[in-house]
């Protein structure tokens, strides 16, 4: 049941972030330092690490990834 709200497997999560980056455009832009943004591979073991808490837990949490 979609509208279920106890004993649930799925949950609805924001993350919060700023800007993302990753190495690429690191080394494309080796001058700035990209204050506040979020390197993608926290965002990925953040949105994995997901899958390891309970539904109920994590249903309407927000999660801040940006620094």
């Amino acid at each position: 049941d979609a509208g279920k709200v106890d004993g649930g497997t799925a949950a609805a999560v924001v993350l919060v972030v700023k800007a993302l980056v990753d190495e690429g455009l690191r080394r494309s832009h080796p001058e700035r330092s990209f204050p506040g943004a979020t390197d993608v591979g926290d965002l990925a073991r953040a949105v994995v690490g997901l899958f390891q808490a309970p539904a109920a837990e994590l249903n309407g949490s927000r999660m801040l990834l940006a620094p």
